[in-house]
């Protein structure tokens, strides 16, 4: 009687124990998926604005959702981000994810067009997954 009642004991333990670790490796699996999802991003933006830099609006476009440019023509699209010809410089900054979101702050160094001068300012990103890709989000108001 008193064997089982041991090894009843040690059972229990050990579960406590194995649960504890198949925790705490979830848990290590969600931060690396975060971090990974961080640096994805990261690098999607960079692409991105290097692209709005370099005048090349159509790649630009490209980092949109798929369902995003079913409503929403290269030409469309332009015309929301035409004050990208006026940017001169842009240096992604902190990015934080939380699920299938992330949101990005972007450093922006451009031309005012009102007066020639040189100003910042910084822009908030947001970047969506989906099927495993990442989009950056515009609102198809």
């Amino acid at each position: 009687m008193r064997y089982k009642r041991f090894s009843r004991g040690l059972l229990n333990k050990t579960g406590g124990i194995i649960g504890a670790l198949a925790s705490l490796f979830v848990a290590g699996a969600a931060i690396a998926d975060r971090a990974d999802d961080v640096s994805t991003v990261r690098e999607l933006s960079t692409q991105r604005l290097d692209a709005l830099l370099a005048g090349d609006f159509e790649r630009a476009y490209h980092f949109t959702s798929p369902l995003y440019r079913q409503f929403a023509s290269l030409d469309e699209h332009m015309q929301r981000i035409h004050g990208a010809k006026f940017w001169k410089a842009a240096t992604v900054g902190a990015v934080s994810c939380e699920g299938k979101r992330c949101e990005i702050k972007v450093k922006l160094d451009y031309i005012m067009a009102s007066n020639g001068q040189m100003s910042q300012t910084v822009l908030d990103e947001v970047w969506i997954e989906k099927n495993g890709k990442w989009w950056i989000y515009y609102s198809l108001r």
